[in-house]
């Protein structure tokens, strides 16, 4: 996401305009349409541009993608040992 900006009052708290974005990877990744459509108009809200959310949307593909890669090796290295084979998948590239 692009720059450090300014936190802005809000109630009397101070609020980052980096954490609507935030939220919004977050919702991305767990894929609820309601949390994305709460927190794409709180992202907005607070300044965020059309290209700031597409990058939190690839982001959270790359977050998820890595759970999905990650996972597939302990899949495969269960797989091994279940057919009582000795290769690593850690070992394979």
């Amino acid at each position: 996401m692009s720059g450090v900006q300014p936190c802005r009052r809000t109630r009397g708290r101070r609020h980052s305009p980096q954490i609507p974005r935030a939220a919004l990877g977050v919702a991305f990744t767990t894929q609820c349409a309601y949390c994305i459509d709460t927190h794409t108009r709180h992202a907005v809200a607070y300044g965020a541009s059309k290209q700031e959310i597409a990058e939190a949307a690839f982001v959270a593909a790359a977050v998820k993608a890595g759970g999905a890669l990650a996972h597939s090796l302990l899949a495969l290295r269960i797989f091994d040992q279940e057919k009582g084979g000795s290769v690593s998948v850690s070992a394979r590239r």
